[in-house]
């Protein structure tokens, strides 16, 4: 599968209409760094691996999209069928996109989540082997501090 160039701009308008949406107050935040790294956060595949889903230009925005998208449609349908909601659509889209899309393996210690959000996920599994090592940005130009 491949997009053109029309569909990866599309994608990416609807994409900053998701952080405005589900990102409260970090949105202006997150979209200055974007824009700072948009050529290449636009064009990212979704895996470097060709044989993985969304390996292709513009795939990463494209399948964060999508997880989105389909991650509020289960939501909706828990709902329906009885279940309870007690978490807010931003912890929700943080669980799914941050952690479940994360790369295996993941080790959870090393991610800052919402506190919220830590006590619902529970505490982290520990890995066996050498944990990973962590790249370490400077992010505080944006108000993100690591």
């Amino acid at each position: 599968m491949s997009l053109t160039a029309e569909q990866i701009a599309k994608n990416y308008e609807k994409h900053l209409k998701i952080i405005d949406h589900y990102i409260g107050d970090r949105g202006e935040s997150i979209k200055a760094m974007l824009k700072d790294l948009e050529g290449t956060y636009v064009m990212a595949p979704a895996s470097g691996k060709s044989w993985y889903h969304n390996a292709f230009a513009g795939g990463y925005v494209d399948h964060v999209n999508r997880v989105v998208e389909y991650s509020i449609k289960q939501m909706k349908l828990y709902k329906e069928m009885g279940g309870t909601i007690d978490f807010t659509e931003e912890e929700l889209q943080c669980v799914r996109v941050c952690l479940q899309n994360a790369p295996t393996p993941y080790d959870i210690r090393y991610k800052k989540l919402l506190v919220g959000l830590q006590a619902k996920v529970g505490e982290p599994i520990p890995l066996e082997g050498e944990p990973l090592v962590m790249a370490n940005y400077d992010l505080s130009k944006y108000g993100i501090q690591n």
